[in-house]
């Protein structure tokens, strides 16, 4: 798969000749894209515009940070992101993408697209997704879509994750005394650039019952690539037992 990011939306996306389709289902937003493909090269090109009304998993911060995986099934293998877009419910994407289906595969081939929101700390939450059986789309001119996102009961892809902490948690009440043995992580990866991180901190935050936050800690910067090794301890101090 190869990948063009441009800034500035192409006019032939406004004729009028363009098809556009619009799709209402579950209210988790709207993606507008469009694809094209030529049969003489088997050359797909698929260009995400922009994403509307999606809504965050996290309520509390009522904003997300979605970027778009896109992919060609079964050829998962494939498969390609665009930028992450912080803070924001409606981003402008604007990236195209170019892959190679051959034109005995596209009776079976599936173009799938999910919006995620990008989380730094923990495993990203998959905000809606979007598949187009490539044998219902028609390729006699550029066609441009609106489709409303679907819920996927779990992440399309079970290998998408950003890794493995390995630690463990200790506690002596006589002192009050929480200790937290942070030891080691592996196959860390920034999902947006899909490639090994290149440095990593693991941050600990002591919370009570009610959710308030009452201390934060955090180990060194660990710069070996995609499995830090940290082995050091986090403590926490005056902590009563029945935290």
């Amino acid at each position: 798969c190869r990948t063009r990011t441009t800034h500035r939306r192409h006019p032939q996306y406004n004729q009028a000749n363009a098809t556009i389709q619009s799709i209402q289902e579950e209210n988790l937003g709207q993606l507008n894209f469009s694809v094209a493909y030529k049969e003489e090269t088997g050359i797909l090109t698929v260009r995400i515009i922009q994403a509307i009304e999606l809504q965050p998993k996290d309520s509390s911060c009522g904003l997300a940070n979605p970027y778009c995986r896109v992919a060609v099934l079964p050829n998962r293998k494939t498969q390609t992101t665009t930028k992450i877009h912080k803070k924001t419910l409606n981003p402008e994407i604007e990236e195209e993408f170019i892959f190679e289906v051959k034109p005995q595969d596209l009776n079976w081939s599936v173009l799938e697209i999910t919006v995620f929101d990008y989380d730094p700390c923990s495993l990203d939450d998959c905000l809606g997704q979007v598949k187009l059986p490539l044998s219902e789309a028609e390729f006699s001119e550029r066609q441009l879509l609106w489709k409303g996102l679907s819920a996927t009961e779990k992440d399309p892809d079970p290998e998408h994750k950003i890794g493995d902490l390995m630690f463990s948690l200790s506690y002596l009440p006589a002192a009050k005394r929480l200790s937290i043995s942070v030891i080691k992580a592996r196959n860390l990866r920034d999902p947006a650039k899909d490639r090994p991180l290149s440095d990593a901190t693991v941050r600990a935050t002591l919370s009570m019952q009610g959710g308030k936050k009452i201390k934060r800690k955090k180990s060194s910067n660990c710069k070996m690539a995609g499995n830090p090794v940290w082995e050091e301890a986090l403590i926490f101090n005056g902590v009563p037992e029945e935290d």
